[in-house]
């Protein structure tokens, strides 16, 4: 899914040619040095692989360059500008983390406090570690414990999202000891969006308005669903139109806003404080944000509400976001100054990371791409450890009751495995690192959530000693453009002696 390699044989002159046709609108004096940049996105917008995008710069105190290329809407002949309105997937996260650290200056929240202390009458459960190891600060980081989770409800189906209450019930339940590792979860963030609410006593979107949005005068940001605003159509790689849909975890991933609007929060978060915004946060909070406090690896690992890693030999602070319909990033080099924001409807998520690192070339001598990431790489020729050959056997816990699981690894390698009453069935993209087995199933678990769509049951199970325990997860194909969900479940087995 990632990191697509672009054609750049278009000629310079046509290119500038489409953009005079398709951009509209500019900064004036934008520098002359994005002229390759706009090359490259032409090119996109004119074979039809990207919609529209929409990009800003903010450099040393002003907003240098910003500007909308293609069809916000296709079929209407809407063109796409700075101020055109898109679905920001996941940036929404850094969004719903500058609303929880408002609100923990307030002294509302406590970072430190076990996340089930802000939540109603629906808690998460630990089914390994402790619930009160959980505190909002490692829910924040995404060490808290919480699995995979993703779940979209489309407009052209009659299924509409649960209440946070049911969500927290079915699927609250911690699949690693908290503080143990990190795992992204969006329903870590769609809760934080719960306790925002419950602590500013209104709703997620009205708080985040009353927080974020007004004081940081950011006209054009708001929380889903659009109403009667104008927003960019979201489509498919194919040309198809994506149906409006919500989430479960709107915290993670429901924010609309501009590339105006969204360089303005960068700014901010940049310490740069732009006419028309109140300083809602301190400097001192907005360092702690971007303060590496969990490690995905050796290079990158997330602060509050932010990725942070080392690129190029500098600290670069950043958020990107992606869903059907929808590709976004948002880059910052605080050391440089320097805020790059670049929005797209559609999911193509390569392309958008290109059009950063170009536009970050630009800006930054010697910077280079980053490497993808994703789920892990299968491992070949496969020997298991003689500590994980035997047959295992357990259990799925469901809101339905309990799935009974059999897991038979074989000394060569292969692994199969029987739920229920199923067919027995081989695991596919095996991998096993770092004492953790992952993989799919092409099987059931058999719930009524997950039966609405097509999918496979993807493991990710810790091996200690004589246990294996993680999650399975219901996952619908991460590639699809209409993706559905990847619903989680505590899968715990044991070693038969």
């Amino acid at each position: 899914m990632q990191h697509i390699q672009m054609n750049r044989k278009t000629p310079w002159r046509g290119a500038m040619l489409t953009l005079a046709a398709m951009a509209s609108s500019a900064i004036a004096g934008t520098p002359d040095g994005y002229a390759h940049v706009r090359q490259v996105i032409a090119k996109a917008v004119r074979s039809k692989s990207l919609p529209s995008v929409s990009v800003a710069v903010f450099s040393h105190g002003r907003i240098e360059w910003a500007e909308g290329f293609g069809w916000a809407d296709r079929e209407h002949r809407v063109r796409a500008t700075p101020d055109t309105i898109y679905q920001l997937a996941s940036i929404s996260k850094s969004f719903t983390a500058t609303a929880l650290m408002s609100l923990v200056q307030q002294k509302k929240i406590d970072l430190n406090r076990p996340i089930n202390d802000y939540l109603g009458a629906a808690k998460i459960v630990a089914r390994v570690g402790h619930a009160e190891d959980a505190t909002v600060l490692r829910v924040a980081n995404h060490t808290s414990g919480l699995p995979f989770h993703v779940d979209f409800f489309y407009s052209n189906t009659p299924l509409r999202r649960p209440d946070a209450q049911t969500t927290i019930r079915k699927y609250g339940q911690l699949t690693n000891p908290p503080g143990d590792r990190y795992f992204y979860s969006n329903l870590g963030y769609g809760l934080l969006g719960d306790v925002v609410a419950s602590q500013q006593g209104t709703d997620y979107a009205t708080a985040m308005k009353d927080l974020v949005f007004q004081p940081l005068g950011l006209a054009s940001t708001f929380v889903g669903p659009p109403g009667r605003r104008t927003v960019a159509v979201q489509y498919q790689t194919n040309g198809a139109r994506v149906p409006y849909f919500e989430t479960d975890h709107a915290g993670a991933s429901e924010v609309f806003s501009s590339a105006n609007d969204l360089v303005r929060f960068a700014a901010f978060h940049l310490k740069a404080h732009l006419p028309g915004q109140r300083s809602i946060l301190s400097d001192a909070s907005i360092d702690r944000m971007h303060q590496l406090s969990s490690r995905e690896d050796d290079r990158s690992g997330y602060g509050i509400g932010f990725e942070v890693s080392t690129r190029s030999g500098r600290q670069v602070v950043s958020h990107s976001g992606a869903m059907p319909g929808v590709a976004t990033d948002m880059l910052l080099v605080p050391a440089e100054d320097l805020a790059i924001v670049v929005l797209c409807n559609a999911w193509s998520s390569e392309q958008v990371d290109e059009i950063v690192d170009q536009i970050a070339a630009v800006k930054l001598p010697g910077w280079r791409p980053q490497e993808a990431g994703g789920f892990p790489t299968p491992t070949r020729d496969f020997v298991p450890p003689g500590n994980l050959v035997g047959r295992w056997t357990g259990q799925v816990l469901r809101d339905e009751g309990v799935l009974p699981v059999i897991l038979d690894v074989r000394p060569d390698g292969k692994i199969a495995g029987t739920f229920g009453d199923q067919p027995t069935v081989d695991l596919v993209n095996l991998s096993f690192k770092e004492g953790r087995l992952s993989g799919a199933f092409p099987t059931s678990l058999q719930t009524k959530d997950s039966e609405r769509y097509s999918y496979v049951v993807y493991l990710d199970l810790k091996l200690d000693g004589e246990r294996l325990f993680g999650a399975a997860v219901a996952l619908d194909n991460p590639k699809s453009q209409t993706f559905v969900a990847g619903l989680s479940h505590w899968m715990d087995l044991h070693r038969v002696r």
